[in-house]
């Protein structure tokens, strides 16, 4: 019998799942079983699946008809005989020594639950969840503690068959977030919970082309299942406070659960993406949101309402075509784009977290529009596709000009308009990153350019030379709004750098298709390579340095640090 079992559950994965096998199969640890179960994939998985059960007898196939992840997941269970069980999605991967340090662990503590921390990847960079990595520096965790609101998945958890099989935890079939069902109904049996510094799962946050279709609508039923593990949740974690806590520490302990529910599924998970949502959903968010909010401080609401402020949230929930009227940002197309690259422009702009944006087009692109694009109340076909004339139409604070073929990361734009709104500069502009198709690589000459510190971020040299696109940057509109723009954009962006208040970004990224040599050619920069490679590579190494510390402080550490220095002075 086997010391751990794996369970993946795999549906329509043929493009990621030996990914993930692989790098179970590559485990330090090797006292393992992999139990598969397909849960009824049309797709070429199986074949995949077979040829590893086929080389390797650790690894089990079992196929069932589609009955969803938890049916799979509770199939998993039932066939699993380690000691100890994990649970992994098929398109993610496991770092090699993440069940040696989970088993090790759970082992020598005989624990019930063990948590590592969560990291993402994405566009070739990584980010560590906060919440795991703060269960993780922990030895023994308080089932109490408010970190698990913000660590529900159940990935980078290795659980105790034993407390499974005794206590007959089941995965409900719910359509969203039923991790944190399953991980608020362990808490409720769990005893012994311990921490592991290792990072235990890699999450593989895939780019939006790669996913679903920005035009395609989130709907009231996703919504509605959401708010069912909701209440499952609530009612798990009632029972976990009843338990451990009094009255008052329970109302504190209740509280962050709600915070959690109000900004992380509300608002960022629905509000901010309000123009993928059907129009009924307004009134089910606000509805919710205001029966949430009857069980936070107006000091917790307060805190909420400052870091959306884009949102103004204190005048509730605002319908698209409300929103529609008071852009922050005037996003405005002029670059020449096939119709495959305006789409996935068009899909950049719809799957960004800034909501507050109206989108300018020339007419010239209105028939290769997408119709779910053509419905937008944000979207507008202008006549020409100069420069000057939009920037005259944009209603917009900021304005953003896509002249050349580059597309949007999640955050990018929020990031960007995040610190024009902070006052300081009249346009900033943000760190891109070269996509083949298939690996996202930096830049040389931009990484180069982008530094880390105050004086590389707003001074005008040699390398930000190499800087001559419009695409990565927003402006405030009044800084640019008399400029007569030219047939020469690399001219014009010089003359922005050397006559306006600027700063370069490196926190969040943008993608294009332009490679170092492109990019160097069309700024006319006569840098050497050698000056361009030393100042990418010392970039670079302050990058790593910082993204390693990341693994070990996070910002409730550096937060204690600066609190104990305030108490010195």
């Amino acid at each position: 019998m086997s010391k751990v079992s794996v369970i993946v559950p795999v549906y329509n994965v043929e493009n990621y799942i030996r990914g993930m096998l692989t790098s179970v199969q590559n485990q330090t640890f090797k006292d393992f079983e992999v139990v598969i179960i397909n849960d009824g994939s049309p797709d070429n998985s199986q074949a995949i699946i077979d040829e590893f059960c086929a080389e390797d007898k650790r690894f089990k196939s079992f196929v069932q008809e589609n009955g969803g992840v938890a049916a799979a997941r509770n199939n998993g269970i039932a066939k699993a005989e380690g000691d100890y069980v994990v649970f992994y999605d098929p398109d993610d991967y496991i770092p090699p020594d993440a069940l040696e340090k989970l088993y090790k662990t759970a082992e020598s503590k005989n624990a019930d639950m063990v948590i590592g921390i969560m990291e993402e990847k994405s566009l070739g960079e990584s980010l560590i969840y906060m919440h795991s990595q703060a269960l993780a520096k922990q030895d023994r965790i308080d089932p109490m503690d408010p970190h698990f609101t913000g660590a529900w998945s159940l990935c980078h958890k290795m659980f105790s068959r034993k407390l499974i099989v005794d206590n007959g935890l089941k995965f409900e079939k719910l359509t969203n977030a039923e991790d944190g069902v399953f991980t608020y109904c362990a808490l409720n049996h769990a005893e012994r919970i311990y921490g592991c510094r290792a990072v235990a799962y890699n999450y593989m946050k895939r780019p939006f082309w790669l996913e679903a279709s920005a035009t395609q609508t989130i709907s009231s039923k996703y919504l509605e299942g959401l708010l069912a593990s909701h209440d499952r949740i609530l009612e798990e974690a009632t029972r976990l406070a009843d338990k451990h806590l009094d009255a008052d520490s329970k109302e504190k302990y209740m509280r962050h659960l709600f915070e959690r529910f109000i900004e992380g599924e509300m608002i960022k998970g629905y509000y901010r993406n309000i123009w993928r949502a059907t129009d009924e959903i307004i009134a089910r968010i606000s509805e919710r949101t205001d029966h949430y909010r009857q069980f936070i401080t107006e000091k917790q609401w307060q805190e909420i309402l400052a870091r959306h402020k884009d949102l103004e949230l204190e005048k509730g929930y605002m319908t698209p075509d409300v929103i529609a009227q008071i852009p922050m940002l005037s996003i405005i197309i002029t670059a020449d784009l096939t119709a495959e690259q305006l789409d996935l422009v068009m899909g950049s702009i719809y799957n960004q977290q800034l909501q507050r944006f109206e989108v300018l087009v020339p007419e010239k692109y209105e028939e290769m529009l997408h119709e779910g694009y053509l419905s937008k109340a944000n979207l507008r076909i202008i006549a020409e596709d100069s420069k000057t004339e939009a920037i005259s139409e944009a209603r917009g604070k900021y304005v953003t000009i896509i002249d050349e073929y580059a597309l949007y990361t999640k955050n990018s734009l929020l990031n960007m308009v995040n610190r024009l709104e902070a006052g300081g500069p009249d346009f900033v502009s943000m760190l891109m990153k070269h996509y083949d198709g298939d690996q996202f690589s930096q830049i040389p000459c931009l990484n180069g350019a982008y530094g880390y510190t105050k004086k590389s971020k707003t001074s005008y040299d040699k390398m930000t030379q190499c800087d001559s696109l419009f695409s990565n940057k927003v402006f405030r509109k009044a800084a640019v709004e008399d400029f007569k723009f030219t047939d020469d954009p690399v001219n014009d962006i010089e003359m922005f750098f050397r006559t306006l208040r600027f700063e370069k970004m490196r926190k969040g990224v943008m993608i294009t298709d332009m490679t170092h040599d492109e990019i160097l050619y069309r700024s006319g920069s006569r840098l050497s390579a050698g000056a361009i490679r030393r100042a990418s590579a010392r970039n670079q190494c302050i990058h790593n340095v910082i993204e390693g510390m990341k693994r070990h402080i996070n910002k409730n550490d550096i937060k204690k640090i600066k609190e104990k220095l305030r108490r010195k002075k």
